[in-house]
């Protein structure tokens, strides 16, 4: 599997997670330290973008 095909793979299994809200399957994908930036600014920490 090409590094292309492996990356669709991942953001295919990353957008099953968001749409089953599959916290534990988001969050072995996710770094532990991974933030998420809002476009508003706002950054939310990976547990509370959970919550």
């Amino acid at each position: 599997m090409s590094d292309r095909e492996q990356i669709e793979e991942l953001y295919r299994t990353y957008w099953q997670c968001m749409i089953r809200k599959d916290v534990a399957g988001m969050d072995r994908l996710m770094a532990d330290d991974y933030e998420l930036r809002h476009m508003t600014g706002l950054t939310q920490p990976k547990q509370a973008f959970f919550r």
